[in-house]
């Protein structure tokens, strides 16, 4: 399960006693979430150089001697366990063009927390974000035309501990999705081809991995309605999998009902260097 920081809540305390306090509702949330099953957090990669009061950026912060280093050294590493998101992100279906906002200012992480079904977390900087949920608009553009919509949509959103308890069913039943995800390796290649794609795209490839997971783990037919070859040589222990003009390389391993992802590419490539 991924919590998606809202970089909305990244802005500057009046002083480095303040945003110090900050950090330290951060850290105390996210323990009780990890708790509960997570084990990450998703940021960009220009979150270190934000200030989070005057000439102190969060990189300073982590690297601050006055701050506990246990506390420093565990939101380090909470911070680098997953690929960085782009902050310049939009998304994109195959016919609409989709963009988030929140009180006029645009909002990734808001906004991949509700495409992704998952939750967001924030820096308790402001009386706005002392919220359990979270309301921003949902703006999306017809390509072909100017056919723009505006939709309100609710996002799950923690800034202290408190609020985790209104979101106790959800991650109760996301647990078996974090399980799952245990028995899916997505090898680095795999994985960084995933992260440069759309979310819709990288939702598409997943889907029928995991699909087949839970057929395997029920003892259903494993590849209906899939399509997928059986590869031959040297890498006829792989299964070609096609999603549109993806394809995925990947092995079964029936004993340990595991699945690994070797490689993830556009056709034609994808077979050099297996």
């Amino acid at each position: 399960m991924d919590l998606y920081l809202n970089e909305l809540s990244i802005v500057q305390a009046e002083n480095i006693l303040e945003s110090k306090n900050w950090m330290y509702g951060l850290v105390n949330t996210y323990k009780s979430l990890e708790e509960k099953g997570f084990n990450s957090i998703r940021i960009s990669k220009d979150i270190y150089s934000k200030e989070i009061a005057h000439d102190y950026q969060l990189k300073k912060w982590l690297n601050d001697p006055t701050v506990d280093q246990p506390t420093r050294l565990f939101l380090k590493k909470i911070l680098s366990n997953k690929p960085y998101i782009d902050y310049n992100f939009n998304y994109e279906t195959d016919s609409r063009l989709y963009e988030f906002n929140y009180l006029g200012q645009i909002s990734i992480a808001l906004g991949l927390s509700y495409i992704t079904d998952s939750i967001s977390i924030s820096l308790l900087s402001d009386k706005k974000w002392d919220k359990d949920e979270i309301t921003i608009i949902e703006i999306s553009l017809e390509e072909d035309d100017e056919d723009i919509s505006e939709n309100s949509v609710t996002v799950r959103h923690v800034s202290k501990a408190q609020h985790i308890n209104s979101h106790i069913s959800w991650i109760d039943e996301n647990k078996d999705d974090s399980i799952s995800n245990e028995k899916i390796q997505w090898n680095k290649q795999a994985d960084k081809f995933l992260n440069k794609q759309a979310i819709d795209i990288q939702q598409r490839c997943k889907q029928p991995i995991n699909t087949i997971l839970d057929r395997l783990n029920n003892g259903a037919s494993l590849f209906e309605g899939l399509d997928i070859q059986h590869l031959s040589g040297d890498n006829e222990s792989c299964m070609r999998l096609r999603v549109g003009d993806i394809r995925l390389i990947f092995e079964l391993n029936y004993k340990s009902q595991k699945i690994v992802v070797r490689k993830i590419g556009y056709r034609g490539g994808i077979y050099k260097s297996l």
